[in-house]
């Protein structure tokens, strides 16, 4: 009986060396991600709902924190600055914003050169990337992971205005150089605030309107200040976001040598097993033949029969847990191509909203009124 127990402790010894041969912990790699919107906007939970999909894709190796306007002592004109010194890795950043740093960036942000969401993703964004990326690498050592837009910038009133003339002397908050400019030449001023700023101006009268797309204005609820418009379709918010060059090189690196652990230690998960079984194997003879010397056994066909049942039991478990160790990787990456049909298969159908428009607002006049020489 004790001779069964002994030999019972060796085979443990060998699956138990079986079973943490393939074991690794990878390393983790943390980065911050600064939105100068506002928590509760949409673009925030988009680039929220980013860094959740990166996480998971990454079985939580690679996190990604989402810090929105407030959460960090930065605004939209600081962007590039503060992810070129790597005090966050990756921000979204909007190139009006940042005309003073990269003025050639800002071309979008003319009135009326660009207007269309779908001619900016299918021409000018491809035409401008090449130049984008050449200029974010030269000065800030930065790079960009993909361009997007808001939409077309439109002028939120408080009061109704009939023709141009009745923008004279009115302040209208105006977030790149372009508007500040197109303002000056129709009478009027044009004020920098920030987004969080800009409803309790229009509140208290220290602005009279506000450029900014449809989108935002009804995120942010323009319809309780501005009940009118001019819809101008002026031009497309260009954004982009933007990565340290020196952190992607430095997680890139780490993934490289994470890959080639994962492969050294794939190629050495047969062998290795295949060292624990042979060395379980001679432990069972070993013992085995001591216990026999000893006169454990009964007899030396009782006490053969005993040492091959054990070698039988290793050999037998040792197979499966082979072939288990084989399909990890490949039992890893169906668990998460799985997770991500069903996702999709679980997903709403986006409705069609082309038909709802902002309550309450109205335009003050046609954007035809806007033709004059100069402008």
């Amino acid at each position: 009986m004790r001779a069964h127990s002994f030999l019972c402790l060796a085979v443990i010894v060998c699956i138990t060396g079986l079973l943490f041969a393939s074991s690794a912990k990878a390393a983790e790699v943390e980065w911050k991600y600064f939105s100068y919107w506002q928590s509760g906007d949409d673009p925030t939970k988009l680039h929220k709902a980013f860094a959740e999909d990166i996480e998971k894709a990454s079985n939580g190796r690679f996190v990604i924190k989402v810090f929105s306007a407030g959460e960090m002592p930065y605004t939209s004109f600081d962007v590039l600055k503060v992810v070129a010194r790597n005090q966050v890795q990756i921000a979204d950043v909007a190139y009006g914003s940042v005309a003073g740093d990269v003025p050639e960036l800002n071309a979008f942000s003319m009135p009326f050169v660009c207007n269309s969401m779908e001619d900016f993703f299918t021409k000018a964004a491809p035409a401008v990337e090449g130049t984008l990326n050449e200029v974010l690498a030269k000065r800030y050592k930065v790079q960009s992971l993909f361009q997007w837009v808001v939409g077309a910038q439109q002028m939120w009133l408080v009061n109704p205005v009939a023709n141009l003339d009745g923008l004279k002397g009115l302040k209208i908050r105006a977030w790149n150089r372009e508007q500040v400019e197109m303002m000056r030449l129709l009478g009027a001023s044009g004020v920098t605030i920030t987004p969080a700023e800009v409803i309790p101006a229009l509140q208290r009268g220290v602005a009279d309107g506000a450029f900014t797309a449809a989108t935002p204005a009804l995120g942010w609820k323009f319809h309780e200040v501005c009940k009118f418009a001019y819809m101008l379709n002026l031009s497309l918010a260009h954004q982009s976001i933007v990565y340290n060059q020196a952190a992607f090189d430095k997680t890139n690196r780490k993934l490289l040598k994470s890959s080639v652990a994962a492969q050294s230690l794939s190629g050495l998960m047969m062998p290795v097993m295949g060292l624990v079984s042979n060395i379980g194997f001679v432990a069972i003879c070993t013992v085995g033949g001591v216990l026999l010397a000893n006169g454990s056994f009964g007899s030396p066909e009782d006490a053969l029969a005993i040492i091959m049942s054990f070698i039988i039991y290793l050999k037998l478990f040792q197979s499966p847990m082979g072939q288990i160790a084989q399909a990890a990787n490949q039992l890893q990456s169906t668990a998460a191509a799985a997770e991500r049909v069903f996702e999709l298969l679980d997903a709403e159908n986006q409705s069609d909203e082309s038909h709802k428009t902002a309550p309450g607002i109205s335009c003050g006049a046609n954007p035809e009124s806007l033709k004059k020489p100069g402008i």
